[in-house]
């Protein structure tokens, strides 16, 4: 490993802070360090391989969450991952998100009907948890009341550690949350299966590909996945988002006066804060980037933060520019394995920071109040978001 750089263990409290400084620090290093015990690939070109490659870097065999099967279609390579990507891209279009707006537009403002009159707002409680939680359950036919249990079963399955400081516990915790899971799911499939709806579970269930169809426990396992990537990513973008453009009177200045601008606005907002900071494969066969070698069984990171802030890729990389064109952010991201969710989140996305800025043009972090990043499970996140209007 003669041409990786070994470097001390990465600091998850500086690459939450300021993810642009810190990964700008580790890229000088080289293309692949050694960063808290991981091999971590940094420049564009790598990550597109690592995430692309599927004979030498591979999403079998990574983190079950205390599941015994493979996460749907998350955890699978192709041919088969191909099969279920053709049965749920179609779920999941542009087309029929769009139809998700009206609801989406009259949530968010009844989240801003709630706190604006008194002037600030925690708006991760209140605004960045409720909107994409409860378009998630509608998506899904399920009761909003049952919001709390999705939102205690992806952060006890990818968050332990905040739970627990002993391992055999933390694996403890996931195995019971995913068993709970596996129980309210099966249970509602079944009554799915006795009597279909418009709803994304129904939809699985009718979806075929060449006359064969997903099975129960194939379902199961792409519903298992749903309350992960619909509940955590666009929460934490919500609310690193409107911290970040807290500080920033001259861009809410443009998103209140310019509402057309906040499309691009999304795009910058997902390179510029990056909430999912990296993504992991398994090595498969021996390979190696950059001079580096990959051994079967090791793990390889693909730092999306780094690809996204690298001047290789994008012109002036750190600097947030609100009109960026074309943006080639990775954030979601690329290849085969590109976020399903990805058309739902840019919705949600746009519409909140649209309707946010429509009606609280000015404001700012709420004084005094400290804002406590986190990047753990490499999930960057806030653990509040408290602001007031000025």
């Amino acid at each position: 490993m003669d041409k990786a750089a070994f470097l001390p263990p990465g600091s998850v409290r500086a690459r939450a802070e300021d993810p642009r400084a810190y990964l700008t620090a580790l890229r000088a290093q080289g293309k692949v360090v050694v960063d808290a015990g991981e091999k971590v690939v940094l420049d564009p070109a790598g990550v597109e391989r690592v995430l692309t490659d599927f004979a030498h870097f591979s999403c079998n065999g990574s983190n079950f969450y205390g599941r015994s099967r493979a996460i749907i279609p998350q955890q699978t390579d192709p041919p088969l991952h191909t099969r279920y990507r053709r049965l749920l891209t179609p779920l999941m279009s542009v087309r029929r998100m769009a139809v998700l707006e009206p609801e989406l537009v009259a949530r968010t403002n009844a989240c801003i009907d709630g706190f604006i009159g008194r002037g600030w707002c925690e708006a991760r409680a209140e605004l960045a948890v409720p909107v994409p939680g409860i378009s998630l359950m509608n998506l899904l036919g399920l009761p909003v009341e049952d919001l709390p249990f999705f939102m205690d079963f992806k952060d006890a399955i990818l968050r332990p550690r905040a739970l627990s400081d002993d391992v055999d516990e933390q694996l403890r915790i996931q195995r019971e949350f995913a068993d709970a899971s596996t129980r309210y799911f099966t249970e509602v499939i079944a009554k799915r299966r006795a009597a279909p709806g418009d709803d994304l579970i129904s939809g699985m269930m009718a979806a075929d590909v060449d006359g064969v169809k997903l099975t129960d426990d194939e379902i199961l396992d792409v519903c298992f996945q749903l309350p992960m990537a619909g509940l955590d990513t666009v929460t934490a973008t919500i609310a690193l988002g409107l911290i970040f453009f807290a500080g920033r009177p001259d861009l809410q200045d443009v998103l209140a006066s310019r509402p057309e601008m906040v499309e691009s606005a999304v795009e910058e907002l997902l390179r510029w804060e990056t909430p999912n900071t990296a993504l992991k494969r398994q090595v498969a066969q021996e390979t190696e980037i950059e001079g580096c070698p990959f051994h079967p069984g090791e793990r390889a990171l693909a730092s999306i933060g780094a690809a996204n802030y690298d001047p290789s890729r994008f012109e002036r990389p750190l600097e947030f520019d609100i009109a960026r064109a074309p943006n080639r952010h990775m954030t979601f991201g690329t290849g085969q394995h590109t976020c399903l969710g990805n058309h739902l989140a840019r919705l949600e996305l746009r519409v909140v920071l649209r309707e946010w800025h429509k009606r609280i043009p000015r404001y700012r972090v709420k004084a005094g109040a400290v804002i406590a990043y986190s990047d753990d499970n490499m999930t960057r996140t806030v653990a509040e978001a408290p602001l007031e209007w000025v």
